[in-house]
């Protein structure tokens, strides 16, 4: 899924790549001049985010590895261990997110300063379609890693419960010393199916942003060919 925002924005830079006319015009200087801004822009975007999805990626296998809820790491030292680096995933999903706005937020405010400055050249409106479909499929992910946070909390809700209740283990299914133990522990369970649903639906609709993302940068693709071609 990233790697598509991550083919998108490396396209993008082509966008902004512009033929060198042996006579300037005004229009052709501020051309170039906003040319330059936004190659900043987007190269700064492009190193940004290729990180982030690597450091991303690279959280979500180590944590993937853990399976805390499997039976086999219901014991208790798997349980305290889990509950450790679960709350440090919270923390990192936490401020992946509020990173993320901020660059959205500074990306949004390069564009409206671009759009303000670009001469009403046929570009223009490419540009502005492909960077706002990028937007949105940004804006989607980070809906899915939401709904991943909300899942990791009460992944997190159930260790600390099974830390503080008396169970056993009897073949494979978590056996408890009390009904309403028992009880509380089908409810939390209960709770963490429903999110697991709605993360799903979060993940098909960031993959369909991307779609659309990638659906804008063919047609860019397309009118720049024929473009170049004349």
């Amino acid at each position: 899924m990233r790697k598509t925002i991550a083919g998108l924005l490396v396209a993008c830079v082509g966008i902004f790549i512009l033929p060198v006319a042996h006579a300037q015009t005004k229009e052709q200087t501020i051309t170039r001049l906003v040319t330059m801004s936004a190659n900043g822009v987007l190269d700064s975007m492009i190193t940004t985010l290729s990180a982030r999805n690597e450091d991303f990626n690279t959280h979500i296998e180590a944590i993937n590895k853990t399976r805390p809820l499997e039976v086999k790491n219901l014991d208790s030292v798997h349980v305290a261990e889990n509950v450790g680096k679960t709350l440090q995933f919270i923390e990192y999903l936490k401020k992946y997110r509020a990173t993320g706005k901020t660059i959205i937020e500074r990306f949004e405010d390069s564009l409206f300063v671009l759009e303000g400055e670009y001469p009403p050249v046929p570009e223009k409106k490419l540009i502005k379609s492909v960077a706002t479909s990028y937007i949105a499929d940004n804006k989607a992910f980070d809906v899915y890693v939401a709904a991943l946070s909300k899942i990791y909390s009460q992944v997190l809700d159930v260790l600390l419960y099974l830390q503080h209740t008396q169970y056993e283990i009897v073949k494979d299914v978590p056996q408890f010393h009390s009904t309403g133990d028992a009880a509380e522990y089908r409810k939390l369970i209960a709770k963490l199916d429903g999110s697991q649903k709605e993360a799903k639906d979060a993940g098909a609709a960031s993959r369909k942003a991307s779609d659309r993302a990638h659906k804008k940068l063919q047609e860019f693709n397309t009118a720049a060919s024929h473009n170049t071609s004349k």
